[in-house]
């Protein structure tokens, strides 16, 4: 009984790789050898080729499974561009960028979403393709709202006074029991010397400012001119 021979596909005659000079760089696990592989890889004309054998040959196998640098990708790279493919969600390539570099900086999917525009469960299966484990920190809690906004706050610059948040949308405030602050809260108390009373109503024209002098609460409403207020509720009718 005789054995048949599977030639090699074409285009494997013509990948970079296939020099023998090469061949001890190809078969390298080191971060430093995987890194030199995929800039060869990038000068190469087959790599989407490379790739696509690559994809059908280790299908679904977790990254501890496959090898070395193929199509220009790492093992890691590979098995996350499969889970990516699989997972029930279209993104556009630079806002998955995002949201995973969100993810990474121990965000929550809350708060990821927020910030790239996309909802909480569309953000949930991107973790979960990416297989990046569910934040396990705390919120952070700060002993005063002066103490989180020296954190967390910073000027956007220019003349108008605007201030922008860097931190999570909620954080706690308080040393032996805590208070859940919202980013505008913090920014009024700091402003004003005092919490808001009623609700704080913002009328800045930047998205996401919390500068305190730019909102109001219902101390600050009450206490303007009664004919500013006839014609603020005039406006609202």
């Amino acid at each position: 009984m005789s054995t048949l021979l599977v030639p090699p596909p074409v285009w494997q005659a013509r990948a970079v790789c296939g020099r023998p000079e090469l061949a001890p760089l190809f078969a390298g696990e080191s971060a430093d050898e995987m890194a030199e592989a995929a800039r060869v890889c990038a000068g190469c004309p087959v790599t989407g080729e490379c790739l696509d054998a690559a994809m059908r040959e280790e299908g679904s196998a977790p990254a501890k499974d496959r090898a070395y640098v193929r199509g220009g990708l790492t093992p890691t790279e590979r098995a996350t561009r499969y889970r990516l493919s699989v997972a029930p969600v279209d993104v556009d390539p630079g806002l998955l960028a995002q949201v995973e570099a969100l993810l990474r900086d121990g965000l929550s999917n809350h708060d990821a979403g927020r910030r790239a525009g996309m909802s909480t469960e569309s953000v949930g299966l991107i973790r979960r393709a990416l297989g990046i484990p569910a934040r396990m920190t705390p919120r952070p809690t700060y002993p005063s709202a002066r103490a989180a906004f020296t954190a967390l706050a910073a000027p956007l610059g220019g003349s108008h006074g605007h201030i922008v948040w860097k931190g999570p949308e909620y954080i706690r405030i308080g040393t032996e029991s805590y208070t859940r602050y919202s980013p505008r809260r913090v920014g009024f108390e700091v402003a004003h010397g005092r919490r808001p009373q009623g609700r704080l109503q913002s009328f800045c024209e930047h998205k996401g400012c919390i500068a305190g002098g730019h909102a109001t609460d219902q101390t600050l409403r009450d206490a303007r001119p009664r004919s500013r207020r006839r014609s603020a509720a005039r406006r609202r009718g």
